[in-house]
């Protein structure tokens, strides 16, 4: 009967020692597997990080080029304010001259039929 108790005992004994072995495993695998997806997620955000900046990259790069364009386009058009301001200005100089010029020789051509004017009311005078 004391065999059979310490049979027990033993027995009872080596079952929880397995019991613990095969917890620790059980535990060493759940860590690792814990440790393991923790790890791929830092990984995964990582990579998300990256693809973000990368695309981020890829749409400043048109922006920029966009950018470029328009103060491209503000400096001919200011390029081209500044010629049509002279073209006007010229156009509007040469006008007036022009008109000055015309004016004077409306005056002298008046002048000349006045006195033409005259010479022949003189002449008529005398007839």
């Amino acid at each position: 009967w004391a065999e059979l108790r310490r049979q027990r005992h033993v027995m009872s004994r080596a079952e929880r020692y397995f019991r613990r072995a095969n917890a620790q495993v059980l535990s060493k695998a759940f860590n690792t597997w814990a440790e393991s997806s923790a790890d791929a997620k830092r990984r995964r955000y990582s990579l998300q990080k990256i693809v973000t900046r990368w695309q981020r990259l890829q749409l400043a790069a048109p922006f920029g080029d966009w950018v470029d364009w328009i103060d491209e386009v503000q400096r001919n058009r200011s390029k081209l304010i500044k010629a049509v301001h002279r073209m006007r200005v010229v156009k509007t100089a040469t006008a007036f001259v022009t008109w000055r010029d015309n004016w004077a020789e409306l005056r002298r051509q008046r002048h000349v039929m006045s006195r033409a004017e005259r010479y022949f009311r003189r002449a008529n005078a005398q007839v």
